[in-house]
């Protein structure tokens, strides 16, 4: 009697040591833990073998079916499900795990309505109901079906009892609304999270984005109290720099602009190598290139922020911010020994006068649209459009300088600057995009086109929705020219205005990919080349081609 006892008492420690591991690793199964279920099973299996009238063996048989369900032998699971069923009938465990089983052998919607079902009947333990709940979120997840997992989702936390169960679903529902750029949804769930868990780091992470979203939708106060409050209490001694960052942050949009440099400055020297502080130096390398306009200082802080902290996500766009300075400041010295002498108009038959309106060009992007500055970006390519009417530049300039107007809602000027592209360069890409955008010159469009027009119009009211929206259309619509436009529209977008190189290659390499023989494919073709080219270890800065005279 003793001895199957104890070794059922043996496989239940081995089972919970194995989800113990498992619940570590993010629900993932690794070695260890895999041994561990292993041991569940020859436990069990002794058991099942040897004492067929043992009062726990329901039990026994449940071990061996979740075990060889981790181990992913579902099969193997299958088995000792229908001989559960036949020994003891069906039963909610059973029809919970026989669902799990049948969704990883691809059964979807037979393991979905098993799941609804059990969720439903109120007979259920909450436990089991909320665990079925979780489940058809995830394969609705799976099947790229958000609205209905998120329901389930949301579901599955109100009915579970466990705390810390309930924590970690708020903490996942609230990081899928934060990503869908629902913020007021996501504020709600952290708030859930913080009041529920015990878990320190659900808490610092959930704190943090309720400080985040309360900066991001204007509420200031609301983050600032919360940072000071927080910092009071030793217990999130942890996150003291990550506050501080956000600290500096509130006090930019404050418009307090030397008080927020002096706490990134503070933060670098009170919490050096964090990766608070490689923050820190890029934030300070842009308040000195924006700010500032002292490229040289900029770079001596963009070129800290590796030696600060190796793992910092700041580093790639500080070596890209460094590689613009020092294009910027080769460009000037090129455009500095024949400014002076732009005093007529040239043609760009002249292979001269060809390079030095492309350096034209280059000089306002950067200014323009990398360093912040558009209104002496404006200079350059207004200077180009003047000086070298015939550059196949000028369209390209013309866009731009539509966009600024936009960005400074200056519609009038913006208006006059987009009809002069489309009445004189009507075959452009930027006079296809400006005509995709505006209602009076396409009546008939597809869906897709009227929702490239909501997008365009929306940028300048919420960018981050804007993006959001063409990037819908990217991903939902894959035959159209609006697919195009809002695929190409996204790799400048990453490109120019945000200065994000992974997400740029990514667009024009489907634009190139999936729209070969166009236009957009040829630029795509050609940036994909200098941004590679760029980001590569070179002491060439060749990110334009452009030769110096």
């Amino acid at each position: 009697m003793k001895g199957y006892f104890n070794t059922f008492y043996n496989a239940e420690d081995y089972f919970r040591k194995a989800e113990k591991l498992r619940q570590a690793n993010n629900g993932l199964v690794d070695k260890n833990s895999q041994n561990l279920y292993d041991k569940v099973i020859l436990k069990s299996q002794k058991i099942i073998d040897n004492y067929p009238q043992f009062k726990y063996r329901d039990k026994a048989l449940l071990l061996i079916i979740q075990s060889y369900y981790y181990n992913e032998d579902y099969y193997l699971s299958l088995d000792f499900l229908k001989k559960l069923n036949t020994e003891y009938g069906s039963s909610y465990l059973y029809n919970y795990w026989n669902a799990m089983v049948e969704w990883k052998l691809g059964k979807t919607q037979s393991s979905i309505n098993q799941f609804v079902n059990l969720s439903k009947n109120e007979k259920n333990p909450k436990a089991i109901r909320s665990l079925s709940f979780m489940a058809a979120s995830k394969i609705y997840s799976e099947l790229e079906q958000d609205s209905a997992a998120m329901v389930y989702m949301e579901k599955a936390a109100n009915l579970s009892s466990n705390k810390e169960q309930k924590s970690r679903i708020f903490y996942d529902i609230a990081n899928k609304k934060y990503n869908s750029n629902n913020l007021l949804d996501a504020l709600a769930s952290y708030k859930r999270v913080v009041k529920n868990t015990n878990i320190k780091l659900l808490a610092n992470n959930s704190n943090l984005k309720i400080i985040q979203i309360n900066r991001q939708i204007g509420k200031l106060n609301n983050a600032e109290q919360l940072i000071k409050k927080l910092l009071l209490d030793e217990s999130y001694k942890s996150i003291f720099s990550d506050l501080e960052i956000e600290l500096a942050k509130i006090l930019f949009d404050q418009k307090k602009i030397n008080e927020a440099r002096n706490r990134y400055i503070s933060i670098t020297e009170i919490y050096p190598k964090s990766l608070s502080s490689a923050e820190s130096m890029f934030q300070l390398g842009n308040h000195y290139l924006i700010i500032e306009r002292d490229r040289t200082k900029a770079k001596e802080y963009f070129s800290k922020v590796q030696s600060e902290n190796a793992k910092s996500q700041f580093i790639t766009v500080s070596k890209l911010k460094i590689k613009e300075i020092d294009v910027f400041n080769e460009l000037n010295k090129n455009y500095i020994t024949w400014k002076d002498s732009l005093s007529n108009i040239h043609s760009e038959k002249d292979s001269v006068d060809l390079k030095r309106s492309a350096v034209l060009y280059e000089l306002g992007e950067l200014e323009a649209f990398h360093f912040q500055n558009p209104n002496e970006g404006l200079k350059y390519f207004i200077q180009l459009i003047d000086f070298f009417p015939e550059s196949s530049k000028v369209p390209q300039a013309l866009y731009s300088i539509s966009y600024i107007h936009d960005k400074n809602n200056d519609t009038i000027k913006s208006d006059m600057i987009k009809k002069k592209l489309i009445t004189k360069y009507p075959q452009t890409i930027y006079s296809e995009a400006i005509l995709k955008s505006n209602d009076e010159f396409i009546l008939d469009r597809s869906i897709f086109e009227k929702k490239l027009v909501e997008a365009e119009k929306s940028m300048n009211v919420d960018e981050n929705a804007s993006i959001l929206k063409y990037t819908n259309i990217a991903l939902a619509d894959t035959i159209s020219n609006a697919n195009m436009i809002a695929i190409f529209f996204l790799a400048n977008y990453y490109d120019f205005n945000k200065s994000n190189p992974d997400s740029a290659l990514k667009y024009y390499s489907i634009t190139q990919n999936s729209y070969p023989k166009t236009k957009q494919a040829e630029f795509s073709k050609f940036r994909i080349n200098n941004i590679n080219s760029f980001l590569s270890d070179t002491s060439l800065i060749n990110m334009y081609n452009i030769i110096e005279n």
